[in-house]
C-alpha cells in the first residue's frame, strides 16, 4: 500500500496520498501475486525462503502494475495481465534460477487423492468470490455490473467446457480433479482483461479453457515423466 501510494499521482503532486479501501483491494491484488508463485514452487522452498520471495515479489508486482496501467494506459482492469500472468511467470523464473539437480523424488511430495479433493475448497471459494474480485475496483456503476455479468458468464461456460474436456481425454471417461481445480477458473482469469466488452464473454471462456484444459494435461505429462526419473530439479 505504501509503496503504491508513493508512485501515485497524488503523491507527486502534493507529497501526500490517500489510504482508502479502493487502496486496501489492490493490496489484496499483490498479495494474490505471491500466491501464485508459490503455487508453481510448493514444497520446493522453506518458509523463510517463502517469506523473503513475498517482500521481493511484491514490491516488483506493484512496480510493474504501476508500468503497465499507468505508464502505458493497458486496459487490465481485471488484472489478468498484471497478477496472474506475473504471478505465474515470475514462480517459473524462480524455479529456473533455484533448480538443484541430484535430488531425488519423494513419493509424499506428490499430491494424492485427497489432498485433491481438499483443495477443491480453495476453488470452490475462488469461484463465488471471482466476479468480486474482478468488478471491485471497476468505475463507474456500470462497469462493475458488466464486469460481474461477463465474470459470471465466463466461469459458468469455462466450468461446464472443462468437466466435458476432463472426461474426453481420459481414457475410462473420468474426471481429473487436477483440471476440475484449476481450468474451472480459468473463465474469470481470461475475462478480466475484456470485462468492458458487451459480447464475445462466452467465446473467450470457451476457447480459453479449451487451451488451458489441454496445455494442463501436456504439463502433467512432462511433469510426471521428470518427477519418475532418477533425478529432478528442485529448489
Amino acid at each position: 500500500m505504501l509503496l503504491r501510494g508513493f508512485l501515485s499521482k497524488q503523491f507527486q503532486d502534493t507529497g501526500t496520498f490517500t489510504l482508502g479501501v479502493p487502496e486496501m483491494m489492490c493490496a489484496d491484488a499483490s498479495c494474490a501475486v505471491v500466491l501464485i508463485t508459490m503455487g508453481v514452487l510448493l514444497g520446493r522452498m522453506t518458509p523463510v525462503q517463502f517469506l523473503l520471495l513475498a517482500f521481493f515479489e511484491t514490491s516488483i508486482s506493484v512496480l510493474v502494475d504501476h508500468i503497465v496501467v499507468n505508464i502505458l494506459h493497458v486496459n487490465d482492469g481485471g488484472r489478468s495481465l498484471v497478477v496472474h500472468a506475473f504471478g505465474a511467470y515470475f514462480g517459473l523464473a524462480a524455479a529456473l534460477v533455484g533448480k538443484k539437480k541430484n535430488v531425488m523424488e519423494m513419493d509424499e511430495q506428490g499430491s494424492i487423492h485427497h489432498s485433491d479433493l481438499f483443495s477443491m475448497i480453495g476453488t470452490l471459494l475462488l469461484w463465488v468470490f471471482f466476479p468480486s474480485f474482478n468488478a471491485a475496483v471497476q468505475e463507474p456503476e456500470d462497469a462493475r455490473h458488466r464486469a460481474i455479468m461477463n465474470t459470471y458468464l465466463a466461469m459458468a461456460s469455462g466450468t461446464v467446457t472443462t468437466f466435458i474436456l476432463s472426461s474426453l481425454v481420459d481414457n475410462l471417461g473420468r474426471f481429473n480433479m487436477i483440471h476440475i481445480q484449476s481450468s474451472t477458473l480459468s473463465g474469470g482469469v481470461a475475462i478480466g482483461a475484456f470485462y468492458k466488452f458487451r459480447s464475445y464473454t462466452l467465446i473467450i471462456s470457451l476457447l480459453y479453457t479449451r487451451c488451458h484444459t489441454k496445455i494442463k494435461g501436456f504439463g502433467m505429462a512432462i511433469y510426471a515423466h521428470f518427477c519418475l526419473s532418477e533425478r529432478k530439479w528442485s529448489l
